[in-house]
Formats: structure tokens, C-alpha cells, sequence
């Protein structure tokens, strides 16, 4: 969702400085991981696989969204494994990419069963999916961006980073003197409430 070098622009540090761009990685997948488990949702793009119980129904949803594309839909019989294809995704469906919402066509429905399904599928947040509907909103990125940003500046890796008390101390103190008077000024430490943007992402399934 977020690039390394638009995590580096951010913080001013030099595109061809390389020495914190494992650590940027990590804080990075660690932010996604926050907002995953925050959104209920896997957001950030890639391949699904998810079981299902059949019930003989036609329309049904997926848990990750929003949907980018179905590689196949199979079932198994009794214990066997997934090896038998439900459908054809390229004529057999209709997705909605916006919701993960699969409709069956030409008469098929999922068959019925207890964890017999098996979909896989491509979905998340991207800007390189084929779904425009996968193309990451600026408000999402932005808060991934900043959560990453946070959790760089708080950790030692920033110690020597001036920027570092913007985000990581409570309080800091600046001085100033115009060669006769003094003054001190307080800044108070507010850390952005990123959570306010993702709870629009927030999914109500289960």
C-alpha cells in the first residue's frame, strides 16, 4: 500500500539512503498487520484461499475485500481433497469487486457440505491491481504511511533523527533568545488518530 520510497520522502531521508530500508520494511508490514487486525480484513493485496461450508446457495461473500479476481472455485467430496472445479470463473461468475460479493450463473450453486469449498482469489489494496476498485484510497494510505512514520521516529533507530521528538517524546522544550529576552515554548506530543480514518474499512463480517 505504502512504498519504501514514499516512506523515505516522508521522513527526508535520501532515496539512495539504504541503511534503514529493512527496518522501514518491517515497521511498514507492521503497520499493515495493525490495520488488518483493526479492519477485520486482510486490505493489503494478494492471494486468498478461503474454505467455505456449501449451502446450496448462488450469491455469496468473501471474507477479504475488495476483490481483484477468482483463480477457481472447487469442491471436494467426503474427505477427498479439493479436486474437483465448482465452475468456470471467466464465464460461470459475476464478481463485485467492491464488496468480494460472488454471483453464480448458468444455474450452479455451491454444493452442499460442511468446509467443502475452496476459492481461491486475488484481493486487497493495490495500485498495480486490474481492479479499479483495488486501487489504494489516499486516506488509507496516508494512515498507513503515518503509522509507519510513528513507529520509526519513536524507536532508537531515529535517535539521531532531529524529527525524532516531533513524534516520539510527550513534551519537548524550544528555546529562544534574541540576544537580550528568553522565552520557552511547550510542545505537547499529539499522535495521530489514524483510526478514525480506518473505521470505514472496518468489515461487520464474521
Amino acid at each position: 500500500m505504502v512504498s519504501i520510497d514514499d516512506i523515505k520522502e516522508f521522513l527526508n531521508i535520501p532515496l539512495e539512503e539504504t541503511s534503514y530500508d529493512a527496518f522501514l520494511t518491517k515497521m511498514r508490514d507492521q503497520s499493515i498487520g495493525r490495520i488488518n487486525n483493526y479492519c477485520r480484513r486482510e486490505i493489503n493485496y494478494g492471494a486468498r484461499i478461503e474454505t467455505l461450508d456449501g449451502k446450496g446457495e448462488e450469491i455469496f461473500l468473501l471474507k477479504n475485500y475488495p476483490l481483484d479476481s477468482v483463480d477457481y472455485i472447487k469442491y471436494r467430496e467426503s474427505n477427498s481433497g479439493f479436486d474437483h472445479e465448482l465452475c468456470d470463473p471467466e464465464t460461470d461468475i459475476i464478481p463485485v469487486n467492491n464488496i468480494g460479493k460472488i454471483i453464480l450463473l448458468n444455474g450452479i450453486t455451491l454444493r452442499e457440505g460442511k468446509s467443502n469449498i475452496q476459492i481461491k482469489y486475488f484481493a486487497g489494496y493495490s495500485d498495480d491491481a486490474e481492479a479499479s476498485e483495488c486501487q489504494v484510497p489516499q486516506d488509507l494510505k496516508y494512515a498507513c504511511l503515518i503509522m509507519t512514520v510513528e513507529s520509526f521516529l519513536k524507536s532508537y533507530q531515529a535517535f539521531d533523527n532531529q524529527l525524532g521528538s516531533r513524534f516520539g517524546m510527550a513534551r519537548f522544550t524550544h528555546s529562544l533568545s534574541d540576544g537580550t529576552n528568553d522565552s520557552r515554548i511547550d510542545y505537547l506530543f499529539k499522535e495521530e488518530n489514524y483510526y478514525d480514518i480506518l473505521k470505514r474499512y472496518r468489515s461487520t463480517r464474521i
